[in-house]
């Protein structure tokens, strides 16, 4: 009896040690690929989500750092939609590629630090869900997909300045537009860069803040002597409705993260264009019972299946339904266009009838006055805007 008793107690821990030796068979359960939180939720790299590394995928549409052993590379967009490799790097409200391109304090990978953009124009590949090539953007050959903002002018300083008299001096990438500065060091010396419309200007320290006056730029922001709508939120507590200060143009707005928009009635998703609160900006972002995101109203709507269920839709922009990805868009053949020689590309119709922008409107004063490719549109850049305007994007000037 004695003999069995030592026999037991020699043995009951070997037992005990046997399931814990395997456990730890599989290895460590750790993502070294993951950096930080992935704002994409499965490889979508619009504002609600950028595009996923090769890491983690939190559905939370604003993340701040990209992850990934896998991440694309800095190709940085507008508001750098390009994500970091490894361990993605985070820009304030975003991230950003290689000096990546001036971007917004919005959700998703759209969002960078107010720096100048990066030196490469690589196309940002955003995974599978990327809605550069999911069908959510169909961009006219003439202009750049940016996954979190749309169709636009410029996704890094490689594609500025554009071509044309005049524009040289349109040289730095900002939330998709070419603008003559996104960083002090941008202009010439003395003088400042002023965030709200990109322009360089004296600084308005040598004058106590004076030269600011009132308007959109009330204030004089005594770090970098540029007349600004707020440095920090406290500037914003009057404003209702907007009560973040915009990183990119310090303006006073709705949101610079998803985390702004959460209870709000419009959405939990701050789109990156207009720093507003949306319900969606990429697929992922939506129910399943509404599970296809109209990108040009942001909103959560049922895949089509046939064209009926779209002529309300976009403002009757897109009235044909596709039915391979329920989306509905423009057209999806040539017959559909309404210019009899129209071509059907890619969900668009082109024409050569529009050369310049005289082909559009003679006076300039037409609802889509510029030519951009064969296309006419509200705004190929930022400039072409209202003053209090964000950006110009697909084509429309983006109100916050």
């Amino acid at each position: 009896m004695k003999t069995k008793r030592s026999w037991l107690v020699w043995f009951a821990p070997l037992v005990a040690a046997v399931p814990l030796a395997l456990a730890n068979c599989g290895g460590s359960t750790s993502n070294p690929g993951s950096g930080g939180a992935s704002p994409d939720g499965g490889g979508d790299t619009s504002l609600s989500g950028s595009s996923s590394g090769g890491g983690s995928g939190s559905t939370s549409s604003g993340s701040v750092a990209t992850s990934g052993a896998g991440g694309t590379t800095g190709a940085g967009g507008s508001g750098s939609v390009a994500t970091s490799g490894a361990g993605g790097t985070t820009g304030a409200g975003g991230t950003t590629g290689a000096g990546g391109t001036t971007g917004a304090g919005g959700s998703g990978a759209a969002s960078g630090t107010a720096s100048t953009g990066a030196a490469s124009g690589a196309t940002v590949d955003g995974g599978p869900d990327d809605p550069c090539t999911n069908g959510t953007y169909r961009c006219n050959p003439a202009q750049k997909c940016d996954p979190a903002l749309g169709c636009v002018q410029c996704l890094t300083n490689a594609n500025c300045p554009p071509g044309g008299a005049g524009n040289a001096n349109l040289k730095v990438c900002v939330l998709g537009s070419c603008e003559v500065c996104g960083a002090d060091s941008d202009c010439a010396t003395g003088q400042v860069c002023y965030p709200s419309n990109h322009t360089c200007h004296a600084s308005c320290l040598a004058d106590g803040g004076a030269t600011c006056g009132g308007g959109r730029t009330p204030i004089c922001d005594m770090t970098t002597g540029a007349c600004v709508g707020c440095v920090t939120a406290a500037d914003c507590k009057n404003t209702a409705g907007r009560a973040v200060c915009d990183a990119t143009t310090q303006q006073c707005v709705q949101c610079g993260t998803d985390a702004d928009c959460k209870g709000n009635p419009a959405g939990a998703v701050c789109d990156t264009a207009s720093a507003t609160c949306v319900q969606c900006e990429a697929n992922t972002d939506c129910p399943m019972a509404r599970p296809v995101c109209e990108a040009a109203l942001h909103t959560c709507v049922a895949g089509c299946t046939a064209d009926a269920q779209c002529t309300a839709r976009n403002g009757g922009l897109t009235p044909i339904c596709d039915t391979t990805n329920g989306r509905c868009v423009e057209c999806t053949e040539a017959s559909q266009c309404k210019v009899a020689t129209d071509t059907c590309t890619d969900n668009l119709c082109l024409n050569a009838g529009c050369g310049s922008d005289t082909d559009c409107s003679a006076d300039g004063g037409g609802a889509t006055p510029y030519c951009v490719g064969t296309r006419c549109v509200a705004c190929i850049n930022r400039s072409q805007c209202p003053a209090n305007d964000r950006a110009c994007t697909n084509g429309m000037c983006i109100a916050p």
